[in-house]
């Protein structure tokens, strides 16, 4: 197996090298170089074995060897230094029926940077590179370059109301050694600056000028972008009345000019953010999220990408976009808040889904992994094209498996944008687009003594190549107390709406019944109907009832019981009824133990074929909790399935994880995870021991074992893994 280096990478190495310690000579305190050398060594084996044919098997040894080197530096009272680097090599041979591969792999990631930084002011400059060298046997080597440079310039002023800004600018050059396949230069300028005024009035701005020049296909890019908006709330007649606007004006320029086709990336305009957690994807809607496209990259939002505690929330996150009308697009970028590692970037799933409602999703794709830039903290999702209203990313907290996760128990979203990459045709062209946005929202309350209100909403949208689209709301609103432990709220509002020339209205209504009789027991009834109109044509009528309860019968004891029917009339004027059935019981004897009890039943009339015909979805679960110590997890589930076109499936679910001694020397993890399935005698089962030895704060020994088993009606996969890890830390 060949693992020479070539002089000029090893020269590359040195050099590196020889800056940081060179900077280093300068008076240092404690902690300011850091580090760590690594040796792991895996031995992997993998079956799949496919009813009525031979197995296929491959075993896979490697060994790693990793130096971490990081030195930072206060040189100067105004002045940071920090520079680094990891240099990997890797031997990794493959053994598979029919033959094998040597592969030797070497890999160069420095980083040098000089900045300042203050509560009011951010300056920085940086360089990084990451060389990849792969000589495998009987193959041409093959070398990998990306050079990125970077500098942002932040101010964060005293005065809450004066002007804040940022302003980031990248240049990267990504290439192969002898620039023949691949010759890639990328620029960006990202300027944002926002001002809340006073109380009332804020107003921000972003531009953003993006290049790309590819000198293989000879394909050069350029895309000017501008977002500028102003909102105003305000209040008047003694809090009565509540106003909010905003205003928006999307503006892009791109200039493309090839020689041979190649893409260029087109920015997108939402209209809103949406977010949620979302567990149940094909379904439900997600609320509203301002934050998610405020054009401030710097200020995070409410979701999480970190590591959530022992028992913490771990339901996958949905980040929405609302793009007003339908749109084409196909890439998403997902900005972060702090430093990620390439390696545990490259572990996170994305979903992509759409809708045309933010109501009934459908799955599109799964990206992993997605390209991630250390610098800009920012994912790139890219996906096939897809056209809609409604766009939206599901994806799931770091899971406990992915090694050092435990170092990022928080990592916040703070900003979602769009782009969609289209063909650059051949020769200079130049194309613009511009799109303006109005959002009204009133709401005045009309009685002194009554809490009876009216509430409008206008929502105004005017792109330059179509007719303006609007969706437009008038209603009023009733609270009316009966009882002290009663309470009646009746809505009526008028809805109209106009896109792509298609105008419809609707008149919809509601009253509820709100009874909190004695402390432990709440009940909601309420009967809500909609008349519509679509297309200046006669819609359907919709009318439903809903009763909810929530009640605590003991200490520990928690029911909810939520009861719907409605009946819908389709456009050949035939009623459709359905049945929606939701109860769930929480019992909690000790606080180490809990017990859940849940049922789902829907039903509705639904057309198959040329007729109508009952459609039914129902589960049934119970499962069970139990934390007996702090440092043990054991959950166990029983789910049964219905559905009218589907046999009855049962579903077992069983995991134990157990980490007796979490902060001694000795750190031994075991962990168990297994689901079955009957209806296709489906079996998904995972285990494995991690013993790791900590000989000092930054220094371990780690010995690992991993199994997994997926076995379905026709492919049974298995797959083991042992590793053992030696990290010396200084």
């Amino acid at each position: 197996m060949s693992s020479a280096r070539s002089p000029r990478a090893r020269g590359r190495v040195l050099a590196c090298v020889a800056i940081v310690l060179g900077a280093a000579r300068i008076p240092a305190r404690s902690d300011d170089v850091t580090g760590y050398l690594e040796l792991q060594t895996v031995d992997a084996e993998s079956s799949e074995q496919v009813t009525g044919l031979a197995a296929n098997a491959t075993n896979t040894e490697a060994v790693g060897r990793r130096l971490y080197l990081n030195l930072n530096r206060q040189v100067s009272p105004w002045v940071r230094f920090w520079g680094g680097g990891t240099f990997d090599d890797a031997d990794v041979a493959i053994g598979f029926d029919g033959g094998d591969s040597d592969t030797d792999e070497h890999r160069l990631r420095p980083y040098l940077g000089l900045g300042r930084e203050t509560s009011r002011f951010l300056a920085q400059l940086s360089w990084t590179r990451d060389q990849r060298e792969t000589d495998t046997a009987g193959l041409p080597n093959r070398t990998a370059i990306r050079d990125g440079f970077f500098g942002t310039l932040a101010f964060t002023p005293a005065a809450a109301s004066a002007p804040r800004a940022r302003l980031a600018l990248a240049r990267s050059f990504d290439y192969d050694e002898a620039r023949a396949a691949r010759d890639l230069v990328a620029d960006l300028a990202d300027l944002s600056v926002t001002q809340a005024v006073n109380p009332q009035l804020r107003w921000t701005y972003r531009g953003t000028l993006t290049g790309r020049d590819d000198r293989v296909l000879g394909t050069a890019a350029e895309t000017r972008a501008h977002r500028a908006e102003v909102a105003y709330t305000d209040q008047w007649i003694d809090r009565r009345v509540l106003f909010h606007a905003e205003y928006a004006v999307n503006r892009s320029e791109t200039e493309v000019e090839s020689r041979a086709g190649g893409d260029v990336d087109v920015p997108l305009f939402p209209q809103e953010g949406l977010v949620d957690r979302d567990d149940t994807p094909l379904d439900g809607t997600l609320a509203p999220a301002p934050g998610l496209i405020d054009d401030d990259p710097g200020v995070p939002t409410v979701v999480d990408l970190g590591l959530p505690p022992p028992g913490g929330d771990a339901r996958p996150w949905a980040l929405g976009l609302d793009f007003g009308l339908v749109t084409s697009v196909d890439t998403l970028f997902v900005w972060i808040d702090r430093d990620l590692r390439a390696d545990v970037a490259a572990t996170l799933s994305w979903q992509i889904w759409t809708s045309p409602n933010n109501r009934d999703w459908t799955p599109r794709e799964i990206v992993q992994p997605a390209a991630y830039d250390e610098f800009l903290r920012r994912f790139e999702i890219r996906f096939a094209e897809v056209s809609t209203r409604f766009v939206k990313l599901v994806v799931r907290p770091l899971d406990p498996g992915v090694p050092d996760a435990d170092d990022y128990p928080d990592l916040f979203v703070t900003e979602l944008d769009a782009a969609d990459q289209v063909p650059a045709p051949t020769g200079r062209t130049k194309t613009d687009d511009t799109l303006q946005s109005l959002n009204v929202d009133t709401r005045a309350r009309l009685l002194a003594r009554r809490d009876l209100f009216y509430f409008g909403n206008l929502n105004l949208i005017d792109p330059n190549r179509a007719s303006a689209d609007y969706r437009m709301s008038n209603g009023l609103s009733l609270l009316h107390p009966l009882a002290p432990a009663a309470s009646l709220t009746s809505r009526v509002v008028w809805e109209e709406s106009r896109a792509m020339d298609r105008r419809d209205r609707a008149l919809a209504w509601s009253a509820a019944l709100e009874v909190h009789p004695v402390e432990r027991l709440q009940y909601t009834l309420s009967l809500s109907g909609r008349d519509e109109q679509q297309a200046d044509e006669a819609g359907g009528d919709q009318i439903s009832l809903l009763f909810y309860g929530v009640a605590t019968l003991l200490d520990g004891l928690d029911l909810q019981l939520g009861v719907a029917r409605s009946h819908r009339e389709n456009a050949f004027g035939q009623t459709l009824p359905s049945t929606q059935i939701d109860f769930s019981a929480r019992i909690e004897p000790r606080s180490d133990l809990l017990l859940q009890l849940v049922y789902t039943d829907a039903q509705s009339e639904g057309r198959v074929g040329d007729g109508f015909e009952d459609v039914f979805t129902r589960a049934s679960e119970a499962n069970v909790t139990w934390t007996p110590v702090p440092t043990a997890y054991v959950f166990a589930a029983w789910r049964v399935e219905w559905r009218s076109d589907l046999a009855r499936d049962t579903i077992h679910r069983s995991t134990l994880s157990w980490t007796p001694f979490p902060q001694a020397a000795f750190r031994l993890a075991l962990s168990y995870d297994e689901t079955r399935r009957e209806l296709n005698d489906e079996l998904q089962r995972s285990y494995g021991p991690t013993l790791r030895w900590r000989i000092n704060p930054r220094s371990w020994v780690e010995l690992s074992w991993f199994e997994a088993l997926d076995e379905q009606q026709l492919v049974r996969f298995e797959n083991r893994i042992a590793s053992a890890i030696l990290r010396l830390g200084f």
